[in-house]
């Protein structure tokens, strides 16, 4: 039994060589209601020990009050959560060990750096030997070891935000929480933190929720994704298996450019406005979904291809164009492809192809 900790739904130890993840929290039916409103409806959700689980939705979808229930600023109104085993559904926020680094950083103006992230050491009644020692680690670990002595208004968006998680980490503690705290960044300077994030986060070992609402942190960043909607978990895996292998139809349109196409299923073909096209595999369904993403679709002549439309607009990415088509039934399908490849002209039928098991079908 040894440095196992037990799961609390099947009281089996979690870390022995048949089960190696160990179990960091637990939120079993955990929910939250207002006057009748559903905040978060009852949620199972385990977060193993070490891993980067991002809470992913759109506004209203229930990702911070999770958070919120979490570490402890809302009381549920039904469900149970455990940290390390143990039930903290009652305890107050200062009783589970648990971080947050917030969306607007909550640094002290007053303070410097050092002194900044010196405040939750001294909370704790920290030796101040042993505390310089922490604080001098954790500067130099988010890349700040030569601005202790700065006041948070003598530093970018960036330097604020590796502050905020730098008073995090300082402490260890056995929980960290990242409340959308990339969004008031620019695109490059977020997308370096996002790098800064993953490299702090296997350094350290520490267990992290992340909530966004963007797509590409939540894929750049994760170990797993938690899809979050109308107060429910949609689905929850590998950013990987959530971009190629949605399980409904709000996660393939949420995840990434799908173009998806309703209809029903006869002859192994799914009968839609636009014609036959053909399933990745035998459907049981009398109707449904075909998701097709922009990467997978061929631009070739009209005559003779899986579809065709007219061509309303390309739009510069760089390395790749997207093309947006207009089918015959007034809907337009986005496509992808290299802009080295001669240029189309506005206007133009085009034909598009691609091969079927690159398809995904969905029951509707």
């Amino acid at each position: 039994m040894k440095n196992s900790v037990i799961d609390l739904t099947t009281a089996k130890p979690i870390g022995t060589p048949d089960e190696p993840a160990r179990l960091k929290l637990h939120a079993q039916g955990l929910c939250k209601f207002y006057d009748g409103f559903a905040a978060l409806n009852p949620t199972d959700l385990k977060v193993n020990a070490g891993e980067l689980l991002t809470l992913l939705g759109p506004s209203g979808s229930g990702k911070t009050t999770m958070l919120q229930l979490i570490c402890g600023l809302v009381k549920p109104s039904d469900g149970r959560l455990y940290i390390d085993g143990r039930d903290h559904t009652e305890s107050v926020a200062s009783e589970r060990d648990v971080g947050v680094v917030f969306q607007n950083y909550a640094l002290f103006p007053h303070l410097t750096v050092y002194e900044n992230i010196a405040f939750p050491l001294e909370m704790r009644r920290v030796a101040k030997s042993d505390a310089g020692k922490r604080i001098a680690e954790v500067l130099d670990m988010v890349g700040l070891a030569d601005f202790g002595k700065r006041f948070p208004s003598e530093l970018s968006g960036g330097q604020q935000q590796r502050v905020a998680l730098a008073r995090c980490l300082v402490y260890s503690p056995s929980l960290i929480l990242m409340d959308e705290s990339l969004s008031a960044l620019d695109r490059k300077l977020r997308e370096a933190m996002q790098i800064e994030i993953r490299r702090i986060h296997r350094e350290t070992g520490s267990t992290i929720i992340f909530v966004t609402h963007d797509q590409e942190e939540a894929l750049a960043l994760s170990d797993r994704i938690c899809l979050m909607n109308a107060g429910r978990i949609e689905q929850i895996c590998s950013p990987q298996e959530m971009y190629e292998r949605p399980v409904s139809r709000f996660a393939a349109d949420f995840i990434g450019i799908s173009n998806i196409f309703e209809g029903t299923v006869a002859n192994g073909r799914l009968e839609t406005s636009d014609g036959a096209l053909p399933l990745p595999t035998e459907a049981t369904a009398e109707r449904g979904y075909l998701v097709l993403r922009p990467k997978h679709i061929r631009i070739e002549a009209a005559e003779g291809a899986m579809l065709s439309g007219r061509l309303i607009e390309t739009i510069y990415a760089g390395p790749e164009c997207s093309l947006m088509i207009r089918l015959e039934s007034g809907f337009t399908v986005t496509a992808r492809r290299s802009s080295s490849l001669p240029h189309l002209p506005i206007g133009d039928m085009v034909g598009l192809s691609w091969k079927p098991e690159d398809t995904r079908f969905l029951d509707r």
